[in-house]
């Protein structure tokens, strides 16, 4: 697999870049928002407070809103298991959490040990797998049916974005700190085996799989000097720098 680099721009707007390609709009897009067809119900991840956030927004109804007892941090990121359940990974206490939207009531809790800070989150629901990236630099193939995790694979550190490719059967990790993209091949539904660590960008972590034309793009941007903590932001990010806003395309 190679990369190619898309600006915000139009076709011929800027000059070549080291990556090479074309340019054209586009826009990346970070997700975790489902929506249920049978009550138009959107399920909305919440890092902070503790909780999911279904909302009934239908027929300009006022929102009615349901906060799961999750404990600890929230829900780091959505799947659809079924078409009535979701699964979100819980970060600070590594495990997984089913949701039964019908019902609304919490449905099952499944440790992810050896993972720690899940992040990452994608699906096979032909297999009933789960694909979890990690931040101790390992992603988790977990039986969407037992919880139980099948096994693990070293993948780059600082995953944000995790993807499945069911035609191609390839799993992506967009790794963040060290700018790699892990490529995970499935052979059968419990055996995997690293395919590639493409290099990317620093800071490329979010990510989407168009499973038509099985490309990958990744979301990336230059930052500047962090700036010193405060009493109001003690721990502050790193500034994006201007016209620096990139999409990489990743294909074969």
């Amino acid at each position: 697999m190679d990369a190619t680099k898309h600006d915000g721009r139009m076709p011929g707007a800027v000059a070549g870049t080291n990556l090479g390609g074309t340019r054209h709009r586009d826009r990346a897009e970070r997700g975790g928002i489902f929506v249920e067809v049978f009550n138009i119900l959107p399920f909305i991840p919440k890092h902070r407070p503790r909780s999911a956030r279904p909302r009934n927004g239908a027929n300009g109804v006022d929102p009615v809103w349901w906060t799961p007892p999750l404990r600890g941090m929230g829900v780091e990121r959505w799947a659809r298991r079924r078409s009535w359940q979701r699964v979100g990974q819980r970060r600070d206490r590594s495990e997984l959490v089913r949701i039964d939207s019908k019902k609304m009531v919490v449905a099952g809790r499944y440790p992810l040990a050896p993972c720690e800070e899940p992040t990452g989150l994608a699906v096979d629901a032909k297999h009933g797998r789960l694909f979890v990236g990690c931040g101790n630099k390992m992603m988790a193939v977990v039986n969407g049916t037992t919880g139980k995790v099948v096994t693990t694979l070293a993948i780059g550190p600082g995953v944000d974005g995790t993807e499945f490719d069911p035609t191609t059967g390839d799993v992506f990790n967009a790794c963040g700190k060290d700018g790699t993209l892990s490529v995970i091949h499935q052979n059968t539904a419990d055996t995997y085996h690293v395919v590639q660590n493409l290099s990317t960008q620093l800071g490329a972590r979010t990510l989407a799989v168009d499973t038509s034309s099985h490309r990958v793009f990744l979301a990336a941007a230059q930052f500047g000097d962090k700036p010193a903590p405060s009493e109001t932001t003690p721990k502050p990010r790193a500034p994006i720098l201007p016209g620096t806003f990139v999409v990489l395309v990743v294909g074969k």
